[in-house]
């Protein structure tokens, strides 16, 4: 579970850098929460 969320973590730092392809990785990101 702890991995779970500091992979969640990185993909938003990941989201925040790449902002163009936010839009694309945030669709996948939904349903994992």
């Amino acid at each position: 579970m702890g991995t779970l969320i500091m992979h969640l973590k990185m993909d938003l730092k990941e989201q925040k850098r790449r902002r163009c392809h936010g839009h694309m990785t945030s669709l996948p990101l939904l349903p994992l929460q």
